[in-house]
């Protein structure tokens, strides 16, 4: 929060060492969270000037160009970090990323291509997480921006997968059945994950259990629950938005809306937050 002393620091380190990446990289950063974009993309360009295999400068990119609404822009510098990413599991991640960017965007048909392809070559390739993620993703776009028709194939292959009994498959379980609409599957995974003592309070429990309520119509409910949430959470913000929308506070769930959909920390990498921005994006 102390946001001067951090500008100050980060301006220091440029000065410092101003041909080497990662104090661009820093500034970059700095800048883009305090919302000012452009400066942030001409450093994270610098970067990767003065070291073109710079992963790190490329998804900054990435993220600049996304806030600035250059959608094209932002997925072609994904593919340029994953060019120059030096392990197969890494090269996996940067194209569940970039399949993320279509659901972010309503492009379910290209989102579904992207998650079953990397799904496919990472569980061929022993990465059974990082196919076990895209096919919760693939849930989740199917659930928002379809008709949720895929939902139980995907979730039973991530069980498969390794998802079997854990609060990650309950989690996304609860959420995306919910928004499918197939509520009764929803509140027995929302159960399961209520009978893990591990899961007890966890943000991923408030998440899948607003997602039901909300889903239910117990927006109030869903609200109460939220609210004891970190409110940097994007997810939180994103259901808190579907909450008073449903509540016709539309000031309120429009602000919040644009928080998630503009949040400078987007990163694609998280599926949590990009299912949060592909969630408000029409509303």
């Amino acid at each position: 929060g102390y946001t001067e002393e951090a500008v100050e620091a980060v301006t220091k380190y440029v000065e410092l060492a101003p041909d080497h990446p990662n104090p661009h990289d820093s500034y970059a950063e700095i800048m883009q969270w305090e919302g000012d974009t452009e400066t942030a993309l001409a450093h994270y360009r610098k970067a990767v000037e003065l070291r073109p295999s710079y992963v790190a400068g490329y998804q900054g990119i990435a993220e600049a160009e996304w806030l600035l609404g250059n959608h094209d822009e932002a997925r072609v510098a994904l593919e340029q970090a994953m060019a120059h990413q030096t392990t197969e599991a890494a090269q996996l991640n940067t194209q569940r990323a970039i399949a993320a960017t279509y659901m972010m965007q309503g492009k379910r048909k290209e989102a579904d291509a992207g998650f079953a392809a990397v799904a496919a070559t990472a569980e061929a390739g022993g990465f059974e997480w990082i196919a076990r993620n895209a096919h919760y993703q693939a849930a989740a776009n199917d659930a928002i921006n379809g008709k949720g028709e895929s939902v139980t194939a995907h979730l039973a292959k991530a069980a498969e997968l390794g998802g079997e009994g854990t609060a990650g498959q309950y989690i996304w379980g609860a959420s995306t059945y919910a928004i499918a609409g197939d509520l009764e599957t929803a509140r027995t995974m929302l159960a399961s994950l209520k009978s893990m003592e591990s899961a007890s309070e966890s943000d991923g429990m408030r998440v899948a259990a607003a997602h039901v309520m909300i889903e239910e119509g117990d927006v109030e409910g869903a609200m109460s629950i939220l609210k004891e949430m970190d409110q940097t959470n994007t997810m939180a913000r994103a259901l808190m938005a579907r909450s008073y929308k449903a509540m016709k506070d539309g000031d309120k769930a429009k602000k919040l809306q644009a928080s998630v959909v503009g949040d400078p920390t987007m990163n694609f990498y998280n599926a949590g937050q990009t299912m949060a921005a592909a969630q408000v994006r029409k509303m």
